[in-house]
């Protein structure tokens, strides 16, 4: 009962505060202390079960259950919630919203609650329904402005996509096997691989194709190619929304595909088009949010780009490092939302200073190749002792030489000035490298009893070449000089803008970017309008 009392209280909360009496003046307090409380029951049983070593616990006749799996998932989804609620009380106090505002953030974490913890695939997609409902309201806060209407629409348009998937392989699992229970996944695809859909009087494999539906519902929410443009549409809703959109409700499309994880790999389909999607999109989106000059519009492409990458690692069956991932992104764009006010304020301030004369800049090797060297050093000395267990699944090399690829990164990054410096920044490197090792090591084992074992996925052969050449993109735009950053970022943003469905006029076939005074040309000013006005 505790379990589903964790579930209800934020809605609970909500409906409190709607009826008559004193606790009605108080509406916003009261649902961010119903969240607050849900969170704080969550964190007992996880503990509670951590201490008694225990795998799994169940809600009664609410058909819950609370895996490793759900813990984490519901950690993060409510302490996302109360977070949003606690920083809404100040952000939007006074404003029109507000009121709106905490009443749907209580029932949509209800309602990624019960997703997260649903032990029928019926009440999974009932939360997933309720949840995507939530979304769209949270983005129509502010439906009198042009551009929150164009969100709506992309976003409404792009999740009936993936809900109607998501619906028609619930139906086929229910047509084919009869049993909803998701304890029983393994028996529900062995029943997949053997049955077949009659569609037009052809036979079709059910099991690819469930496969393949369950990725078009887990893309679509999370905003990847080819309907990632409704997520960055979004950027004009007020900035709790912002942050309950990015850390809590975008990442349910990776824990749709580790949830179903015996249907969704148990043929080379899905697997593949989880991969090919996640990593087309982790690139295009990628590039965006490095050149679009807002700070929430960089965000959004970022999180595209994030959960690109969350999807390529599922499609390689690394279920235990997309969750990973998807934890800590979702924590990290939380912060970064909302403390999105300051990031601006911050920027502002540091290009009203004086410029100061440029330091002195290390050698190329010293920049790239010494940072590469120690975190390939540390990385190995850790996966060879304590981390050992990150390694179990070869799969788990792609994001340990993604974490390596951004060390790196930063590290050339920061190199300027004195050995000193350099130094201290390899030791940091060196240091983060090992934090996330013994992270990777400790979650995977964590979260192992409730992730089911890899079987149809896409091989390291495949894998291995792209994050190479990755790699060495990353190393080769370290090298590029400002000048030719911002040139590269004045003429790719106008034509990723057109990719993604904004058309500008003719005019933006400019030859030389004005740059000079820090100004963007006339077409990228439109275009700016055109997403943020």
């Amino acid at each position: 009962m505790i379990l589903a009392a964790a579930v209800l209280l934020p809605a609970l909360s909500w409906a409190a505060s709607e009826l008559p009496g004193p606790l009605s003046r108080r509406r916003s307090q009261l649902s961010a202390a119903g969240v607050t409380l849900a969170f704080v029951l969550a964190a007992g049983m996880t503990l509670l079960q951590l201490v008694s070593g225990g795998v799994q616990t169940t809600g009664g006749l609410l058909g819950l259950r609370l895996d490793r799996l759900a813990e984490a998932m519901l950690l993060l989804v409510l302490g996302v919630g109360a977070l949003v609620q606690l920083y809404a009380l100040r952000n939007l106090a006074g404003a029109p919203e507000q009121r709106r505002f905490s009443a749907i953030c209580a029932l949509t974490t209800s309602a990624a609650a019960l997703t997260v913890t649903a032990d029928h695939l019926l009440l999974l997609v009932i939360g997933w329904e309720l949840t995507t409902l939530g979304l769209l309201a949270s983005i129509g806060q502010r439906h009198e402005l042009p551009m929150v209407r164009e969100g709506i629409r992309r976003a409404a348009a792009t999740l009936l996509v993936g809900d109607a998937a998501l619906l028609v392989a619930a139906a086929i699992i229910w047509h084919t096997s009869g049993d909803v229970s998701l304890a029983h996944l393994g028996h529900v695809a062995a029943a997949l691989n053997h049955a077949r859909l009659a569609i037009l009087g052809v036979a079709i494999p059910a099991a690819p194709c469930t496969a393949l539906l369950l990725v078009v519902g887990a893309a679509a929410r999370a905003a990847q190619l080819p309907g990632q443009s409704w997520l960055a549409a979004t950027v004009t809703t007020p900035t709790p929304a912002s942050a309950m959109l990015h850390a809590g409700l975008v990442n349910a499309g990776g824990f749709l595909l580790v949830r179903l994880a015996p249907i969704f790999a148990a043929g080379p389909a899905g697997p593949a088009l989880a991969f090919a999607i996640g990593l087309a999109t982790a690139l295009y989106a990628g590039t965006l949010s490095m050149i679009r000059p807002d700070v929430k519009g960089g965000l959004a492409h970022s999180t595209s780009a994030q959960m690109g990458f969350m999807l390529l690692a599922c499609g390689l069956g690394a279920y235990g490092a997309a969750i990973v991932h998807l934890i800590g992104h979702g924590l990290y764009k939380a912060n970064a939302f909302l403390s999105a006010d300051g990031a601006v304020a911050a920027h502002a301030a540091k290009r009203a200073l004086p410029v100061n004369p440029p330091s002195p800049t290390p050698s190329a090797v010293s920049r790239v190749l010494l940072p590469a060297v120690v975190c390939a050093a540390t990385f190995t000395a850790a996966l060879l002792s304590f981390a050992q267990g990150a390694l179990e699944d070869p799969a788990a090399m792609v994001p340990v030489a993604f974490a390596c690829a951004c060390a790196v990164t930063v590290s050339a990054g920061l190199l300027r000035g004195s050995r000193l410096r350099l130094v201290s920044v390899l030791g940091l490197a060196g240091l983060s490298c090992l934090a996330y090792a013994a992270l990777l090591s400790t979650a995977t084992g964590f979260l192992r009893p409730s992730l089911s074992a890899s079987t149809h996925t896409v091989g390291l052969a495949v894998a291995a070449p792209t994050l190479i050449a990755g790699f060495l993109a990353v190393l080769a735009l370290i090298e590029f000089r400002a000048s030719a950053l911002d040139r590269l970022r004045l003429r790719l943003y106008p034509l990723l803008l057109e990719l993604g469905g904004v058309r500008l006029p003719s005019s933006r076939r400019y030859r030389e970017p004005a740059v000079a005074s820090g100004h963007l040309p006339a077409p990228v000013r439109l275009a700016e309008r055109s997403l943020t006005a």
